[in-house]
């Protein structure tokens, strides 16, 4: 069966504390919302803070639904998101 669904490539970047404890939590959430992690870049700062950029694809309005769970989760510090334009994907 094949199905178009319209997604979006899109850029999460998030600066936490505690970066394991928290990396396990954003790995859970995208787990359960069934979200693929295309890549995902992990970068330890000199504060003990690390800065991940996960790069996915999404439907359009899950992005910022998904950014802010970012925003409310334990650990983060800080979130911003990037998307590109819509395209379609075939499974």
């Amino acid at each position: 069966m094949v199905n178009d669904i319209n997604l979006r490539a899109c850029a999460f970047i998030v600066v936490v504390k505690d970066p394991m404890a928290t990396m396990t939590r954003i790995c859970e959430l995208m787990t359960q919302k069934k979200i693929i992690i295309d890549t995902l870049h992990f970068q330890l700062l000199e504060s003990g803070h690390a800065k991940l950029v996960i790069h996915c694809l999404l439907e359009k309005d899950k992005i910022g639904y998904i950014g802010r769970h970012f925003e409310e989760m334990n650990g983060v510090e800080e979130v911003n998101w990037m998307n590109a334009r819509a395209r379609t994907k075939q499974y």
